[in-house]
């Protein structure tokens, strides 16, 4: 039985992929997680980009929402632990900085993952 091109295409994707893990030396789920973070990446910034007038209103939606937590109007609870381990992130461990502080210790311990999706952002923006 003769095989048609397309039965060919995904043992070519996946040993190419599999060459490119190799060749940086890292795991495949690894260079799952960074492909992911910057298809994350590009995706906001051409979501971004195409649709910035409807940004600006969930941002001020999220403005809203905080503000109304701390004056305790609403609580909003995001299980940070169980979202970083579903994305393979580590945590930062310390909650008695300011957030600026805990943002450069998270960019620090996931430096690779924050330059992936900054490399996808800036290209979703440029191509949005």
């Amino acid at each position: 039985m003769e095989r048609s091109m397309s039965d060919y295409i995904p043992d070519r994707i996946s040993s190419f992929f599999t060459n490119l893990a190799e060749k940086f030396k890292m795991s495949q789920d690894i260079f799952l997680q960074y492909g992911i973070a910057a298809g994350i990446g590009f995706l906001v910034g051409f979501l971004i980009k195409k649709f910035s007038s409807y940004v600006a209103v969930v941002i001020a939606a999220c403005l809203a929402i905080t503000v109304l937590c701390h004056f305790g109007i609403m609580n909003v609870v995001i299980d940070w632990q169980r979202m970083q381990s579903m994305l393979g992130l580590e945590g930062v461990g310390i909650m008695d900085q300011n957030i600026f502080e805990l943002l450069l210790q998270y960019i620090r311990l996931n430096i690779a993952m924050t330059l992936c999706a900054l490399i996808g952002f800036f290209i979703g923006l440029k191509l949005g």
